[in-house]
């Protein structure tokens, strides 16, 4: 199943009448769970909406790259690993190790905080819900949930 289609398609029926940044948009439960989890777990790094701080990056601006999995891999384990290409890997296995050591000091290096990203794979309700946290800034994302808390979309 492709969750970036599925999440699409949940938007096109439950933000139909959604204006960019309005104090009253409307979803559906489970990205109504989405951003309650990420004002619980997220918040207070990437601020309000997922705009960014000083503290850590704006993920509505990352969501724009990202795919579902890469989004729950980068969350639940702090990495995201970029392979070089074959032809690169053919011309020395060194190649793998290189990039996987530059990913790791890339995510290792400390804002000014002191405070790399954290690894969210141990938090059990972070883990069985990470796809509604991606459907939430899927949606700020692409500009359909606006910053303010959404209400829940109701037949």
């Amino acid at each position: 199943m492709n969750l970036t289609h599925t999440f699409l398609a949940a938007l096109g029926l439950f933000l139909l009448d959604a204006v960019p940044a309005s104090a009253a948009d409307k979803v559906d439960t489970e990205t109504f769970i989405g951003w309650s989890l990420y004002h619980d777990s997220c918040v207070t790094c990437h601020g309000v909406g997922g705009v960014g701080t000083a503290l850590a990056p704006d993920l509505t601006e990352s969501l724009k790259r990202l795919s579902a999995t890469e989004f729950e891999l980068k969350v639940l384990n702090r990495y995201l690993l970029e392979v070089p290409s074959e032809d690169a890997m053919s011309e020395t296995r060194t190649a793998v190790r290189d990039a996987f050591i530059r990913e790791i000091n890339k995510s290792e290096i400390a804002d000014a905080t002191g405070m790399p990203m954290p690894e969210w794979k141990h938090n059990p309700i972070v883990k069985r819900n990470i796809d509604y946290i991606y459907r939430y800034l899927k949606g700020r994302s692409l500009g359909v949930i606006g910053p303010d808390r959404p209400e829940i979309f109701k037949e």
